[in-house]
């Protein structure tokens, strides 16, 4: 099954740029692209409150699409393309430090259970407790969001790719059912994480 990927580009932090991705089933039309760019800026505006002032979330006014294997078929334009993001918390940050959420899926490829994550990072102070795990309200807020997200129209997907010998064996492509944001903070050691 295709895949198309769409691209929000987090900046104006220690360490920035930030890749956030997300991938939504099939090739998609530039009207389903347009709606897939504006439930993901939906979700990602949980953090508003939470992301340091003077930063900003952009959004790609294309996205790709790829076979279930990863292999590159296109490009479709967001021709809707969503207003930035931009946070507000003047508190202090760690640049590397932020919450992680984890998507849910009822899919198994190659018997491994499909699930994928994505960082949110960095957070301000806004979002920890004193002992440094997330406030309530903070794990409570994303993980909603995460779940209405999951809801939306075109679908968001996780995907699986199997790789063997340096080659691609196997892709497979799982629908996000649901989302968990667990009570601690998230460390992103580097971009590629």
């Amino acid at each position: 099954m295709p895949y198309t990927q769409i691209t929000a580009r987090y900046t104006g932090f220690q360490g920035a740029p930030g890749y956030i991705r997300m991938k939504f089933t099939g090739a998609l039309t530039t009207a389903e692209a347009n709606s897939a760019a504006a439930n993901w800026k939906t979700f990602l505006s949980s953090l508003a409150l939470l992301g340091p002032s003077g930063s900003s979330i952009t959004f790609d006014t294309a996205a790709q699409t790829y076979t279930d294997l990863g292999v590159q078929t296109g490009e479709v334009s967001i021709t809707s393309v969503p207003t930035p993001i931009n946070p507000l918390s003047t508190k202090a940050y760690a640049g590397g430090s932020g919450a992680v959420i984890n998507w849910l899926t009822n899919g198994f490829h190659l018997g491994r259970k499909v699930r994928g994550r994505t960082f949110l990072v960095p957070l301000t102070s806004d979002a920890f407790e004193q002992n440094g795990t997330l406030l309530a309200s903070t794990v409570t807020n994303i993980a909603a969001a995460g779940v209405t997200f999951a809801g939306t129209t075109p679908q968001p997907v996780i995907v699986s790719i199997k790789t063997s010998g340096g080659g691609v064996t196997s892709g497979f492509v799982s629908p996000i059912v649901g989302a968990t944001v667990p009570d601690r903070s998230a460390i992103l050691r580097s971009r590629r994480d």
